[in-house]
């Protein structure tokens, strides 16, 4: 590999985003949502009078489950296709690239971009955040969560792109892929739990949620900013909700379908090296 050709590509990533309108109207659905939330959070006012952080953190915790599988996707999916659609893959092969040092180039040319979109969204959106009980530190942790989640979206992305022969392939792909793992998934779980009456065992659980990226995300996020509240809110046995697992998971989530589309498709193979 070659650093300095993928930190070229990298950098002709981000800028052609910086460019068009992505990363604006990114920036601007983090800081309105979240902005949206920090204000709701005033209604959530208990008993003795204090408004209701949990509620307000659950809120944000599921808004980036929705929201950042969907805003990474929109960024990533056309990584290779778009370029063998505009005639560009061949030239940039052309150059003394190779086609894993051009896949890497991209995948941290799309993390810095999506990291800039949400530090600006989240940044913005702090002060607010803050007023309604949310620590500096939780802020902090719930935007790095969140990126590493966005993260892995751009691999699967950049997966998706490199895998698929044309635009409708992969953009169908994408909204599959974003229904199965934000909605059924969960929804299988729950299902299997209501069938067995919830006489299923914890690490069989476990196993399932490791093959849904998003509930691992959530798992994180709630172990992380609601440690004492993470078991009653699943449910489930407390030897399930491990933080350190979940963080891993994400990562190997990032990894893997980043390792497998560095490995040239057959369709691609005809292509210069």
């Amino acid at each position: 590999m070659h650093w300095v050709a993928i930190s070229t590509i990298a950098k002709k990533e981000a800028q052609s985003h910086l460019q068009n309108l992505w990363l604006p109207i990114a920036a601007l659905l983090f800081f309105l949502l979240s902005l949206g939330l920090a204000k709701i959070g005033f209604s959530f006012v208990g008993s003795d009078g204090e408004i209701d952080t949990r509620a307000t953190v659950l809120s944000l915790i599921h808004l980036q489950m929705y929201l950042v599988p969907l805003l990474a996707f929109i960024l990533s999916y056309g990584g290779v296709l778009a370029e063998r659609e505009l005639g560009t893959f061949d030239l940039l092969l052309a150059y003394p690239l190779s086609y894993r040092d051009i896949l890497l180039g991209k995948w941290l040319g799309y993390s810095g971009i999506f990291a800039l979109a949400l530090l600006l969204g989240m940044g913005s959106a702090s002060f607010f955040l803050h007023q309604v009980g949310l620590s500096w530190l939780a802020i902090g942790q719930l935007t790095g969560l969140s990126l590493l989640l966005g993260i892995v979206f751009n691999s699967l992305g950049l997966l998706l792109s490199t895998l698929s022969r044309d635009r409708t392939t992969v953009i169908a792909s994408c909204i599959v892929l974003w229904i199965a793992f934000v909605f059924l998934l969960d929804l299988g779980t729950i299902a299997l739990l209501v069938l067995t009456e919830g006489d299923i065992p914890d690490r069989m659980i476990q196993s399932m949620m490791l093959f849904n990226p998003v509930g691992m995300f959530r798992i994180a996020a709630i172990t992380t900013l609601l440690p004492g509240d993470a078991e009653q809110i699943f449910g489930l046995g407390k030897d399930l909700l491990s933080r350190n697992l979940s963080v891993l998971s994400l990562v190997l989530w990032t990894a893997a379908p980043l390792s497998l589309s560095l490995i040239k498709p057959f369709h691609l193979r005809g292509h210069q090296s």
